[in-house]
């Protein structure tokens, strides 16, 4: 459930940089496995004109800028049409429910947050 960025990549952009609490190891095939206590947090990326914010692991990747995974993909909603070879956005509907920790997150990134509170009422027989 991380996602990652390359060092040559964060090189390019001014980013503020989090050291973890601790190291973290990955896998990958192409430097075995690899130690790293840097995140970038919070970070814009945007994605077939669609914007998100993600938290990137730094690693040292060859020929890839960011991964984001399977579930990125599926906490978005997003699929893959693999016969076209691209991704299929779901439609936005204009209203996006979120939970109380994502809104403390989002205060947090100085956002702008308008809330509705429903509350389930019980009935009786």
């Amino acid at each position: 459930m991380h996602y990652f960025i390359s060092d040559a990549c964060v090189a390019k952009l001014s980013l503020g940089r989090r050291d973890l609490d601790c190291e973290l190891l990955v896998s990958t095939l192409s430097s075995g496995q690899v130690a790293t206590s840097l995140v970038y947090v919070r970070c814009v990326i945007e994605v077939a004109s669609r914007i998100f914010k993600v938290n990137l692991v730094c690693l040292p990747l060859e020929g890839l800028d960011v991964i984001l995974g399977m579930d990125w993909l599926s906490n978005n909603h997003i699929m893959i049409d693999y016969g076209r070879r691209s991704l299929v956005f779901p439609e936005p509907t204009g209203l996006h429910l979120i939970s109380t920790q994502e809104v403390l997150k989002e205060l947090q990134g100085e956002a702008t947050c308008f809330m509705v509170v429903a509350k389930p009422e019980k009935k009786s027989d």
